[in-house]
């Protein structure tokens, strides 16, 4: 009877132990909940880029289609102008794309992090019903299977913002790459501008008309 009691007393004690390690371990992961990234409304941050970058774009192209009746030196400043617009756009594009990139990189690390986290849970609730018995379905599974769940809903949310941020960054490193081929013909149509001394010459109006749709272009993938 004696070694019964003392056995029970020995198994409870060792359990209050593995218990008391779990709750550490559960508070000082939840600590590094990446909550920012649940807050943070990417969908929303990818739709206001894509209409503000329309809006630029159509800016750009409502000065394109003023090119012909210019003057000369009117045509000058307004396709100086309407290169500096693309490559800010440009600009903006490729520092979107390194920034949107890296975020995804960071928050993959954070999805990581909580698989481990969830391993490391599991292993300890294992632990906890081999030792208690009857007793582990009232604290194992109060402790172990909640916060379990709450890193699995975390990965959830974490794989949609993933899925969001390398959805901007690809979207504005394809938007990089394609306004090169843009202020390629524009810097076309400076050539022929200086050499013919004009902007309505039938020339210059093929370049202008094929800058026109290279820019117009530029919002067909943007979505």
């Amino acid at each position: 009877m004696k070694m019964s009691f003392f056995r029970d007393k020995s198994i409870l004690s060792k359990a209050k132990i593995v218990c008391k390690t779990l709750v550490v371990l559960i508070l000082s992961v939840l600590l590094f909940v990446p909550t920012p990234a649940l807050a943070l409304d990417y969908n929303g941050t990818l739709q206001t880029y894509v209409s503000n970058t329309k809006v630029e774009i159509d800016g750009v192209l409502t000065s394109i289609k003023k090119l012909p009746s210019l003057s000369y030196e009117n045509g000058k400043t307004t396709l100086a102008e309407i290169d500096s617009r693309l490559h800010k756009i440009k600009t903006d594009a490729g520092n979107n794309a390194e920034y949107f990139k890296n975020l995804s990189n960071n928050y993959q690390i954070s999805y990581d992090n909580n698989l481990k986290n969830i391993n490391q849970l599991s292993l300890k609730k294992q632990y906890l019903e081999n030792m208690l018995w009857n007793l582990s379905h009232v604290i194992s599974y109060q402790i172990a299977d909640s916060s379990i769940k709450q890193y699995e809903e975390n990965n959830q949310n974490l794989s949609k913002v993933i899925v969001l941020t390398n959805k901007i960054s690809q979207l504005c490193d394809d938007l990089e790459k394609r306004i090169n081929l843009a202020k390629q013909k524009s810097g076309n149509v400076k050539e022929y501008a200086d050499a013919l001394r004009s902007f309505s010459d039938s020339d210059i109006l093929g370049e202008i008309s094929e800058l026109d749709k290279f820019v117009a272009d530029l919002t067909k993938n943007l979505s």
